[in-house]
């Protein structure tokens, strides 16, 4: 093979995994797009912009259901590390809630046991839960706040303290309390419009 025929194979090898890279790219944008759709269309959300910040952290209509396990896994890494009671507290309030039958749902829960999530996932809990809570009566969102504190506690209180004392440690105080002011902050929203999503 002469130079000129070397050539034209590595170019023509070249622009072949670039056309391979090109129709990669394509099929996840289709794919992306696919699975928006799908959890627009479980969940009624339009906000294209929230609809891509659940994609991008392995939101799905078949993990959706985890979402609303999110403030137990904020309490549990509070103070950096995940403590073997902690993390079966949460996976209790994950069972209590029927979570253990929807595998994809709890195998996504416990990889943010595995390792600590992204803030940003935090962020789409709130923007999630103002979307919901817009379509709620009053005493179904105090249903849900009353249910979220009362699960977070469970899982604060369960690091434990020195000989029984101080049953939640500092961090995981801070992180109730940050907690209940975002649920508070969510109810006193439905008094004015508002849109979809609610910035961090």
């Amino acid at each position: 093979m002469d130079f000129e025929e070397r050539r034209r194979a590595l170019e023509n090898a070249f622009f072949h995994k670039r056309d391979q890279e090109l129709l990669a790219q394509l099929g996840e944008r289709e794919a992306k797009s696919q699975r928006k759709n799908q959890l627009a269309q479980v969940t009624g959300i339009q906000d294209q912009a929230l609809l891509d910040r659940l994609d991008d952290l392995k939101i799905r209509p078949e993990t959706l259901d985890a979402l609303l396990l999110v403030p137990l896994v904020e309490i549990a890494w509070a103070d950096g590390k995940m403590h073997t009671r902690q993390r079966q507290a949460v996976l209790a309030a994950a069972e209590q809630a029927g979570l253990q039958n929807k595998y994809e749902a709890y195998r996504l829960l416990q990889s943010w046991l595995d390792a600590k999530p992204s803030p940003q996932l935090l962020v789409c809990w709130k923007q999630y839960v103002c979307f919901l809570c817009r379509r709620m009566k009053p005493e179904e969102m105090q249903v849900l706040r009353d249910d979220t504190m009362d699960r977070a506690l469970f899982v604060a209180e369960a690091a434990g303290g020195l000989l029984g004392f101080h049953r939640v440690g500092r961090e995981e105080r801070a992180k109730l309390d940050e907690l209940s002011s975002m649920l508070c902050e969510l109810a006193a929203v439905f008094s004015c419009p508002q849109s979809e999503s609610l910035s961090a």
